[in-house]
């Protein structure tokens, strides 16, 4: 089983985050109210903008406000609570206030979203308060000027999201990719369904393209008998000269992107309208591979799970990382090449891959099968139907045991 110890080796003690130093998407900052003790403050996240669905509260750290919130991928809302007298109760003359809010007045001033991907580390997330709580229990504004937020959180994702259009007649889902404008190398890919039509991605700053690429065919490739959308493009009768680019700058958040996947592919890249109108020419060779599949959970429940992809039979170097959904799904959008596909499960969900944590490899059952099975890609090619199923767990000891067989596991039938 050499062709196990030297990727396991490697797998064991990484965590399923990369960026945060803690292990999970992380949010630093301070609660401002000059001339109060904050001790006794704390901040709560919300879902929604009404805060009515609490995720969490985090305590402030000391006097000056200061706290640290470890959570999970999402968009919240932050509210700043200050308990003056410490009664754990919300009564007259504490101090309330909430991000992206400088002044309290509701009828001009919501508070803001913010939008955490799984490696956030965000910073300098600093909440003034600008009201206090009336002898009615209701906020009212801060008598004088709440305090300023000098500085602008760091660390901020730069979010670009929109939705696809022109698919009514479409059966087969529609895979949205971001690519690199420059070279058309791969950063990210969603898979919209027939019941979802929305994407949403984070990515570093700088100048993409977006697709969107529907496998009519159904042949594993994207080429003549498809169907294509470019963001920018609304009229494939009109050719553009080179497809529009979309800029990102840092923190940006860009909402309503519309691409419609109403052009014909032909032969050799040829994109045409519905009438058959166009001469553009699409570099499908420029276009990378998408790959699917399921990570199959076993029998306790579905925990956190992630694909990891390399390039190298000994799995030392992970080109790509691929979360995968509640469900199991993944996609994950690749240049083309050889990789071997190891799914992770965080049995524990503490944010790192060690004792008790769940492993298998693309091509095997069980650890006895033999060595994990590559998959090839070539260019603007789709792999879908990729099935990886849970072969070993990590023991105390940091080795890998085979792990029992679970007919009630996702997708197995039943005994």
């Amino acid at each position: 089983m050499k062709w196990f110890c030297v990727g396991f080796a490697l797998a064991l003690g990484l965590p399923l985050v990369a960026q945060s130093p803690f292990g999970a998407p992380t949010i630093v900052g301070k609660i401002l109210w000059p001339e109060h003790d904050l001790s006794k403050a704390q901040v709560r996240l919300y879902r929604d903008q009404a805060m009515t669905d609490l995720y969490d509260a985090y305590p402030a750290g000391d006097e000056g406000g200061g706290y640290l919130a470890l959570l999970e991928p999402g968009e919240f809302y932050l509210m700043a609570v200050v308990d003056l007298n410490g009664n754990e109760k919300l009564d007259a003359g504490d101090g309330v206030g909430y991000y992206g809010v400088s002044i309290f007045d509701p009828k001009t001033q919501k508070p803001k979203a913010l939008k955490v991907p799984a490696d956030a580390f965000i910073r300098d997330v600093h909440i003034p308060i600008t009201a206090t709580i009336g002898p009615d229990k209701r906020p009212v504004a801060l008598e004088g000027e709440p305090a300023k937020v000098e500085v602008k959180p760091t660390g901020l994702p730069t979010w670009a999201a929109g939705t696809v259009t022109g698919r009514d007649d479409l059966q087969a889902p529609v895979f949205v990719e971001m690519l690199r404008a420059e070279d058309h190398s791969p950063v990210a890919v969603a898979r919209l369904g027939s019941d979802n039509a929305g994407f949403s991605f984070s990515v570093e700053p700088g100048e993409y393209r977006l697709l969107g690429l529907a496998d009519v065919s159904a042949d594993g490739r994207f080429g003549a008998g498809d169907r294509v959308g470019v963001y920018g493009v609304a009229d494939w009768s009109k050719a553009p000269e080179t497809l529009p680019v979309l800029s990102l700058g840092k923190g940006d958040d860009i909402g309503g992107l519309e691409i419609g996947v109403t052009g014909r592919l032909g032969e050799e890249g040829l994109v045409a309208s519905a009438e058959g109108q166009g001469a553009y020419r699409l570099d499908l060779a420029s276009l990378p591979a998408v790959v699917c599949g399921m990570v199959r959970q076993p029998a306790e429940g579905a925990k956190p799970a992630q694909v990891r992809i390399s390039a190298d039979p000994g799995m030392q170097e992970v080109e790509a990382n691929a979360p995968a959904e509640k469900d199991g799904r993944f996609v994950a959008l690749l240049a083309p090449g050889t990789y071997f596909l190891t799914a992770l499960i965080d049995q524990n969900e503490d944010g790192r891959f060690g004792p008790g944590d769940l492993v298998g490899f693309q091509g095997i059952s069980d650890l006895q099968s033999g060595a994990p099975k590559p998959v090839t890609l070539g260019a603007a090619t789709l792999l879908d139907g990729i099935e990886i199923t849970m072969a070993g767990r990590v023991t105390d000891e940091g080795k890998l045991a085979p792990l029992t067989a679970q007919p009630n596991a996702e997708g197995t039938p039943k005994q």
